[in-house]
């Protein structure tokens, strides 16, 4: 996994790439699956990149598992 920026995830998702995110504080990988695939007309289906990370932040991130979200890419994919 490589960790990109938001503005990185926005184009990789709009490109129709999968997209892991994730509360900022939280770990991958953990027994509690706590990250969130997003792929492009797959999850909701015209939603924007933008909707789907608001509405993963208002559910999911809090003081505890931090107040935005981190993103991930497979190996090679991130590379803009």
């Amino acid at each position: 996994m490589k960790q990109i920026n938001k503005g990185q995830a926005r184009k990789q998702y709009n490109n129709g790439e999968t997209i892991i995110i994730i509360a900022h504080k939280m770990a991958l990988n953990t027994p509690w699956n706590l990250e969130h695939e997003i792929t492009k007309n797959a999850n909701c289906g015209d939603a924007t990149f933008d909707f789907l990370v608001n509405n993963y932040e208002y559910y999911n991130c809090n003081y505890e598992a931090g107040y935005y979200c981190a993103y991930y890419v497979n190996g090679e994919a991130g590379k803009c």
